[in-house]
């Protein structure tokens, strides 16, 4: 079940919850074709290097911060955001399998707490088009101010920003 946040209270987009977040969310994306090889298809042969900072924004259950985690440097850093509770408990369930740093953090994506240029990498999938577009352009926005100059967005959706 998706539970809406309510308009009248400034949405930021859908919520997954209960029955609709962790591993029923992954189930579902599986049979919509976006398992394991979506996202490594979508990360490519991008790496992340020592001493460098990937952001994933509206990480869901995990998937797409464990593809780039799969590769990364045991010296990276990989912090996944999202604004639901459900999905970051059960991404923070797998992180201690990979050798980077890697957590999970509650944060809506129009609102990074994060230093300009802090990151060098800003990932994101199936999550922007959950949002409306007044919060798909700030993120954007946020997402162009914490990149470091050179830094790269690797983004996978299908809705206009």
């Amino acid at each position: 079940m998706k539970v809406r946040d309510d308009p009248q209270k400034g949405k930021k987009g859908n919520e997954f919850k209960g029955l609709a977040a962790g591993a029923n969310y992954r189930r579902m994306a599986r049979l919509l074709g976006m398992g394991e090889d979506f996202y490594r298809r979508g990360i490519g042969c991008y790496a992340v290097d020592a001493g460098m900072k990937a952001l994933d924004l509206g990480c869901g259950p995990g998937a797409l911060s464990y593809a780039l985690a799969e590769t990364a440097h045991p010296d990276s850093e990989i912090t996944g955001i999202d604004i639901s509770d459900d999905q970051l408990d059960y991404a923070r369930m797998y992180a201690p399998r990979f050798s980077c740093k890697l957590s999970f953090e509650k944060i809506s994506m129009d609102e990074l707490p994060y230093s300009d240029g802090s990151f060098d990498l800003a990932i994101s999938s199936m999550a922007i088009h959950e949002t409306p577009p007044e919060i798909r352009r700030a993120a954007i926005k946020e997402t162009a101010r914490i990149l470091k100059h050179g830094g790269k967005f690797i983004y996978i959706d299908w809705s206009k920003p």
